[in-house]
C-alpha cells in the first residue's frame, strides 16, 4: 500500500500488509489522500487501484461564548490542528444575521446579532475541509432579558354600570418571558384622580375585569408588562366611559346594555 497527499505528487509512506486489511495510522486531519493498493506474489505486483480517503477535519478549540447582549452574542475558538478550509455554524432559533470572521493567529469569531431577548440559542460549529465536517462543538447562548414593551391594542367591555371587563395584546416586544401584566387606572371625569388604583393578572389572561367602578363616569387604563428584568413601559392611556346607572339604561325588555369599546389598530 503506497499513500500521498492529493495535493502532493510524490510517494510518501508505504506499508505491507497481511490479508485483505491495513489500518493505516497517524495521517492529518482534514487532508485528502489517494492510496494505491498492489497485490504482491514473490517479485510481482499487481496492477494498482486507486482511492482517494478524505480524513476527518478536528472540531474547533476552545469555544467560548463572549459578548452576550439582549439582541446579540459572538462566539470565538481556536483553529485545530491538520487542515481547515472553513467552519459552519448552525443556530436553533434560526437567524439569518451570522458573520464569521478571522481574527488573525488562529482565532476565529462567529457574530450573532438581531436575536431575541431572553432566548435560549443552541449553537453548533463544525470544521469544513472539502465537503467532510467534523464532530461538530455545542454551546448553549441565553440572550439577556429586558424589560418588556407595552401591551397593544387595549378594549373594553361594558360590564352593569360598575364594572370593565379590559382586554389587550401581548407586546410586540416581550424581551423575555412574561411574568404578569399590571394594570392601572383611575378616574378621570367628571372629574379627576390623583392617584391610580393598580392590579395585577396573571401571564396567560390577556384580561381582568375592573369591579366597584363608580357608574357613568371616564376612566383612563394603562396596562404594562413583567418579566424578569422588571416592569416595562406602560402602553398608551386607554379612555373608557362605565355604563350609567342601572335605572338609567334599562331597556324595554329588562336588559342591560353592553357597549365594547376598542383602541383603533395602528
Amino acid at each position: 500500500i503506497s499513500y500521498c497527499m492529493a495535493s502532493r505528487k510524490e510517494k510518501l509512506f508505504k506499508v505491507i500488509a497481511d490479508g485483505n486489511k491495513a489500518k493505516i495510522k497517524n495521517l492529518t486531519p482534514g487532508v485528502d489522500y489517494v492510496f494505491h493498493v498492489k497485490t504482491l506474489r514473490g517479485k510481482d505486483y499487481s496492477v494498482p487501484v486507486m482511492k482517494k480517503v478524505s480524513t476527518k477535519p478536528e472540531k474547533p478549540e476552545q469555544v467560548e461564548a463572549v459578548n452576550i447582549s439582549a439582541h446579540s452574542f459572538s462566539l470565538r475558538w481556536s483553529l485545530p490542528s491538520g487542515h481547515v478550509e472553513g467552519f459552519h455554524v448552525d443556530l436553533v432559533p434560526d437567524s439569518d444575521f451570522v458573520s464569521i470572521k478571522d481574527l488573525g493567529g488562529g482565532e476565529y469569531q462567529v457574530d450573532v446579532s438581531n436575536a431575541i431577548a431572553g432566548t435560549r440559542y443552541d449553537v453548533t460549529i463544525s470544521s469544513i475541509s472539502a465537503t467532510t465536517y467534523s464532530s461538530p462543538v455545542s454551546r448553549i447562548v441565553t440572550t439577556n432579558v429586558t424589560k418588556p414593551g407595552p401591551p397593544v391594542f387595549l378594549a373594553g367591555e361594558r360590564v352593569g354600570s360598575a364594572g370593565i371587563l379590559l382586554s389587550w395584546n401581548t407586546p410586540p416586544n416581550p424581551n423575555g418571558r412574561i411574568i404578569s401584566y399590571i394594570v392601572k387606572y383611575k378616574e378621570v371625569c367628571p372629574w379627576m384622580q390623583a392617584a391610580y388604583t393598580q392590579v395585577r393578572a396573571k401571564p396567560d389572561s390577556l384580561e381582568v375585569l375592573l369591579t366597584n367602578l363608580n357608574p357613568g363616569t371616564t376612566y383612563e387604563i394603562k396596562v404594562a408588562a413583567e418579566n424578569s428584568a422588571g416592569v416595562g413601559v406602560f402602553s398608551d392611556p386607554f379612555l373608557f366611559q362605565t355604563a350609567e346607572s342601572v335605572s338609567a339604561v334599562t331597556t324595554e325588555a329588562g336588559y342591560i346594555d353592553s357597549t365594547i369599546v376598542r383602541t383603533p389598530e395602528s
